[in-house]
């Protein structure tokens, strides 16, 4: 049984998938998925493939559409991954500078054209969010950040819900009070 060897992607490739996914977008990215809108979308696909596999000057191997539509998911997955990873670092708390994720084109490229992908859905009533609207800050708080972004109030000098609770705190202010 023989097998063949998959030829790996160049940087060019994925980009001009992704140029071509951009282009035909209003098809392939369309969520509906009843039988006229999926054989719509693989009459797509190879349109995309017949596109891709014209460009004898970038390709390196000729793909088909299931390939390329593969290609493409794992693009959007791995997008996913790294913003959620980005998000995850944001978070840690340790102190030390924050943690620098290189720069991918074709990842940029894919949250261009899927701009969907990855939705982030912000509480607009946790205790940041009630303080920065009453506050009038615009923007976001980061955990370790500090926000002083339209009124130079540094948080952690403030009474605000999200500073660290200590409960032997209060309670050493509590017996202080009673003695």
């Amino acid at each position: 049984m023989a097998t063949s060897k998959v030829v790996p992607y160049t940087l060019k490739e994925r980009l001009l998938v992704v140029s071509l996914v951009d282009k035909h977008k209003s098809i392939v990215e369309n969520k509906k998925t009843d039988a006229t809108t999926i054989q719509s979308k693989q009459k797509e696909w190879e349109i995309i493939a017949f596109e891709y596999n014209s460009q004898a000057d970038i390709i390196t191997t000729k793909r088909t559409a299931a390939q390329l539509k593969k290609l493409w998911n794992n693009l959007k997955q791995k997008k996913r991954k790294t913003n959620t990873d980005e998000k995850y670092t944001r978070l840690l708390t340790g102190g030390g500078p924050p943690i620098e994720f290189e720069k991918d084109p074709v990842m940029d490229a894919v949250d261009i054209a899927a701009p969907h992908a990855d939705v982030t859905l912000s509480c607009t009533w946790d205790s940041t969010a009630t303080y920065m609207k009453e506050n009038g800050i615009s923007g976001s708080l980061r955990t370790g950040e500090v926000a002083t972004m339209n009124t130079g109030i540094n948080l952690s000098e403030t009474n605000h819900p999200t500073n660290t609770f200590n409960p032997r705190q209060n309670q050493e202010e509590k017996l202080n009070s009673e003695l």
